[in-house]
């Protein structure tokens, strides 16, 4: 029962507000004083950059992994890069 639980979340991509709140509540990771809410402002207009005035799937797939790569790792990995991606802006 608890892994299909776990598979139903992971399952799903991560929202802004997951990636966000991991980045600042990650005190490895040098958020230079970004704050949660502008961190979701950032994410949430890249997201809309991305999806309805670029038209680029690429980049919204490339903009949805790097979230779910966020939510899914250690705050050491990222700290580390595993989640870096110099494509997309850095929100």
């Amino acid at each position: 029962m608890m892994a299909i639980l776990l598979l139903a979340l992971t399952a799903c991509d991560a929202t802004c507000r997951q990636a966000c709140q991991k980045m600042v509540d990650c005190t490895e990771v040098d958020t230079t004083g970004n704050v949660e809410a502008e961190c979701r402002e950032a994410c949430l207009t890249q997201e809309l950059l991305y999806e309805e005035q670029w038209e680029d799937e690429a980049l919204t797939e490339s903009f949805y992994a790097q979230r779910n790569c966020i939510r899914d790792n250690t705050c050491e990995d990222i700290a580390e890069g595993v989640c870096y991606d110099e494509e997309l802006w850095a929100w």
